[in-house]
This record gives C-alpha cells, structure tokens and sequence, in this order.
C-alpha cells in the first residue's frame, strides 16, 4: 500500500469532495461536491442567500476534518468503502429509505414556505414576487408530493 502525502492530502481537503476522492471514495466524493456547490445556488435562487453561508461553511468544516479521519484509516491499512449521503448501500443504486423521502420533502416544504415568506415581506413589487414564488411553489409541491407517494407504498 502506497503512503499518502500530507501535502495533497491537505490540498484535496480544501476542496469538499476532493479528499474523498484522492482516496478512493469517488461517489461519496461527488456527491459531496454537489451538494457543497449546488445547494447554495438553489438557496439563492430562492432568495434564501443568507442560509447558504450558514450550510456551507459548517459542512466545509466537516469535510476538511472528515478528510483527515479518512486519511488516518488510510495509513492504519483500514478499507475504506465509498458510502453515500443519500443511501445506506455502498455502491449500490440509490435506494432512499422510506424515512428519507420523508425528511427530503419536509425540507423542501420548509425551504418553499421559508422563501415564499421572506419574499412577501421583503417586496411589494408583483411582477418580481409571481416570478420569486414560482420556485418556492415547486419546492413545497415536490415535497407534498413525496409525502403523499411514501404513504401510498406502506
């Protein structure tokens, strides 16, 4: 087994995703790429910016560390698996629990609800506000969506 070098080590944890990745865990890594830089964007498309910064820098703490964890594994000679964020199998297709559909939709219909408020308050304009409601409308329907279809399977 190849000794890692504390140098790239600590440049691939700088990037959230890259650390896992310079270690084997590619789907993990990914996943934690996108969610890094795909979730501030859909806050800020929602008018919610301010909670964008409150998601990432903790969750950019947590990856840098996590790097290190992963990297300690690595030097003791452990397996590392590729895990996900989204299911429990390694590897396997993504196969959201029951649970987690649950969780998913009640932070979009928290997300919707959140940013269709913070428009009304924040702006008397209509044109700008029908447009800034689209979206958070998506987000709540989407997540009662889910709601509903997770209680037909059981």
């Amino acid at each position: 087994m190849d000794r890692r070098s504390e140098f790239v080590t600590f440049l691939a944890s700088l990037l959230p995703g890259a650390g896992y990745m310079y270690f084997g865990m590619i789907r993990f890594g990914i996943e934690t790429m996108l969610l890094f830089f795909i979730v501030p964007k859909i806050l800020h498309l929602v008018g919610l910016g301010f909670i964008a910064y409150i998601f990432s820098i903790p969750f950019w703490l947590y990856t840098f560390f996590d790097t290190y964890r992963v990297a300690h594994k690595f030097d003791r000679g452990e397996i590392i698996e590729d895990k996900s964020w989204f299911s429990n199998n390694s590897l396997g297709e993504i196969n959201i629990s029951n649970k987690g559909w649950t969780s998913f939709a009640w932070v979009l219909i928290v997300i919707g609800v959140i940013a269709i408020l913070n428009k009304i308050f924040a702006s008397y304009d209509i044109f700008y506000s029908v447009r800034l409601y689209i979206v958070p409308a998506i987000f709540i329907l989407i997540g009662i969506y889910l709601l509903f279809k997770g209680k037909d399977r059981i």
